[in-house]
């Protein structure tokens, strides 16, 4: 091969490298000009995120099993010097396991606190949703409810909340579920409505060898039915009880306190810790205690939500009736 057939094919092979390598070469120097583009945060540095929307979720959720909380079944839950300093309180000697159960808090923080200290010292919180809506102190009550470490399944308000879905609320309350919906949703962080929307439709807990099955309506459907009130027939408490492997099963949605048995089964709504329904304004709840549930109701300072929703930028017609709810006890 003569010098000049050896020039020609180094140049030959020189072009077709080029032509190979050219679009690697344009991606590497995009990509770095992109790098540039950003900014500190692209070397390493934080950069703050862009806000995002509240989480979405399924306008009729279809959750057909109990979720089993893994993560609760083995441990312990905050100690009940935990959960006394939340509320003020100290702890006295240790004593048995004992369960705070808590239904229906609905926004109502001075409530919630009054139950608390109430109950006295437990070793954990049971709450079978509906923590938001209708009251005026969304954040303080959840952030009081983190600081028990409470246990809890969604209601039908907190899904309202976490995902704009409508709340299905009985005729005479559903303009003022409205309302509360969307006033609550630009009162709460992200980080709020995004817990709202983590908890389970239904959740199966079991601590100390005792299974709690909970939901915020009935089994069947856990965010809607309305059906399960203290004069509730037989059948419909067996429709209820079927199929539930628990020892305990905690119901809520009615704010009306029930305890019935089905067999083993002990089914129990706590009532209403922020707007009971029921004729009685206090706030009610229920201690399970090794084994045994009772139903318990304490004052607290009705007037101070009151004020709190006498301030609200709501218009008058909505917050004066959730104030004659919380006065006398009774859906108006």
């Amino acid at each position: 091969m003569s010098a000049c057939d050896t020039r020609n094919s180094r140049r030959v092979l020189r072009t077709f490298a080029r032509i190979c390598l050219l679009p690697i070469l344009l991606a590497t120097s995009i990509a770095t000009a992109r790098a540039d583009d950003v900014g500190p945060g692209a070397r390493g540095h934080q950069v703050a995120p862009l806000p995002v929307e509240p989480p979405k979720m399924p306008t009729q959720p279809q959750q057909p099993a109990f979720t089993h909380d893994k993560a609760s079944a083995p441990r312990r839950g905050p100690s009940r010097a935990t959960v006394q300093a939340a509320a003020g309180i100290h702890a006295n000697s240790p004593r048995d396991m004992k369960i705070l159960v808590i239904s229906d808090v609905h926004a109502n923080s001075w409530a919630l606190r009054a139950a608390i200290q109430d109950a006295g010292p437990v070793d954990h919180v049971l709450c079978a949703g509906d923590t938001v809506s209708y009251g005026p102190d969304p954040r303080a009550t959840l952030d009081l409810l983190r600081e028990c470490g409470v246990i809890a399944a969604r209601g039908n308000h907190d899904h309202a909340v976490a995902s704009g879905a409508d709340p299905r609320a009985s005729p005479a309350k559903q303009p003022l579920a409205l309302a509360m919906r969307d006033w609550t949703r630009s009162r709460l962080e992200l980080a709020d409505v995004a817990w709202l929307a983590r908890w389970p439709l239904r959740l199966l807990w079991e601590v100390g060898g005792t299974r709690f099955a909970v939901v915020h309506a009935t089994p069947r459907d856990p965010l809607y039915d309305y059906r399960l009130r203290p004069d509730a027939p037989d059948d419909l408490v067996r429709e209820v009880a079927a199929g539930i492997d628990a020892d305990v099963l905690v119901v809520g949605h009615t704010h009306w306190p029930l305890l019935r048995t089905h067999g083993p089964l002990q089914i129990v709504n706590p009532g209403s810790v922020g707007q009971p329904l029921d004729g009685d304004p206090r706030a009610a709840y229920a201690i399970w205690e090794d084994g045994e549930v009772r139903l318990r109701r304490t004052p607290y300072p009705v007037e101070r939500t009151v004020r709190q929703l006498e301030a609200l930028s709501l218009p008058p017609a909505i917050t004066q009736r959730l104030a004659a709810i919380l006065r006398t006890g009774e859906a108006q």
